[in-house]
């Protein structure tokens, strides 16, 4: 869908993806109701084609922002992710609880989700100004996120980066997604624990992007941002593994989640600093299908393992991070020995 906006507007695909959500949600609700997984199935299929408006979205801030404004624009937006999921799972939580309303169930988040996506295509509709000027017109192609993830790889000037980038939010979306088994084994956490942890980690995460970072962009390149967020992360992460305590979370964490939000309104802003006008939305694009192929990959190394050992949870998903940080310190490097001996040169 990045790409496709490059050419025929951002404001047509972000409202396309919109009905694709709540296409999706209104087939949810019925999956739900009649206990449909097909339904279900489909639902999350709609979902899918409605979350690929993500790199349009970051297309559009692209074109908005200055460059000097640009990084903290992406940090706004991360900002505004991160509140959706510190809500999303406790409204999500308390939408479905009958013991509260009675007419509540477990298709009601559907409904609320359904609401707001309808309401924020109407408010795109009205509101939205085109920021991108219309170019010819390409084909649409099904598998092109299967072909931007090859793209990515061997792109001549960003696929260290790229590489560097997939490794570590591998590691990132690892962490995450199984976190849940390290705490409910090792620290013996209720499922109301898990989502207050979860609930905790998005709370950091929005006020890191909003507020805590802002002096760091404005006095730091991006690069920069990008080197020490990915160096530090993966060993910080790692050091989990030595508190046996749960209570330390709370002073664990917050500085784990800034180095996060350092990294992912950074790299955004890295990518499209590096991308030509007419490629703003297809490299952001690339750069939001490795996540998604990293987020696909990542339950691949769970099974058996994450059970009979939930402290791998930690173990490899800060060395994938770690790993990722060193590629694109080494990509860096290279860039810069580049640079020199063209100086040189000329």
């Amino acid at each position: 869908m990045g790409s496709l906006s490059d050419q025929r507007g951002r404001k047509k695909m972000i409202l396309f993806g919109l009905s694709m959500g709540c296409i999706g949600y209104f087939i949810g609700i019925l999956g739900v109701k009649f206990s449909s997984l097909w339904l279900l199935i489909i639902y999350r299929a709609f979902f899918g084609i409605s979350t690929a408006t993500m790199p349009v979205i970051q297309a559009a801030i692209a074109d908005m922002s200055t460059p000097e404004g640009k990084a903290r624009n992406f940090a706004l937006y991360n900002m505004a992710l991160g509140i959706g999921f510190t809500l999303g799972p406790f409204l999500g939580g308390t939408l479905s609880d009958a013991g509260l309303v009675s007419w509540f169930s477990h298709s009601t988040p559907f409904l609320m989700a359904f609401l707001c996506t309808a309401v924020n295509f109407c408010l795109l509709y009205w509101k939205f100004t085109e920021t991108r000027e219309l170019k010819e017109k390409t084909k649409i192609e099904i598998f092109r996120g299967i072909r931007q993830a090859k793209v990515a790889f061997f792109h001549p000037t960003l696929r260290i980066s790229f590489l560097g980038f997939f490794l570590f939010v591998f590691g990132w979306d690892y962490f995450t997604e199984f976190a849940s088994v390290m705490l409910t084994k090792i620290y013996h956490f209720s499922l109301g624990q898990v989502g207050n942890f979860y609930a905790y980690m998005g709370l950091l995460y929005a006020i890191s992007t909003g507020l805590l970072i802002k002096p760091f962009i404005k006095r730091f390149s991006t690069s920069n941002l990008l080197f020490f967020s990915t160096l530090a992360s993966g060993p910080y992460l790692l050091l989990l593994g030595t508190i046996k305590n749960p209570h330390f979370f709370w002073v664990y964490f917050p500085p784990f989640m800034f180095l996060i939000a350092l990294f992912f309104p950074a790299t955004s802003t890295y990518i499209s600093d590096h991308a030509s006008e007419d490629q703003q939305g297809e490299l952001l694009g690339v750069h939001h299908s490795i996540q998604a192929l990293a987020l696909i990959m990542s339950p691949m190394f769970s099974g058996a393992l994450i059970g009979a050992m939930p402290s791998l949870v930690i173990y490899l998903g800060g060395f994938s991070m770690l790993v990722g940080g060193l590629v694109f310190a080494l990509g860096r490097l290279r860039d810069r020995q580049k640079t020199h001996r063209l100086d040189q040169g000329g």
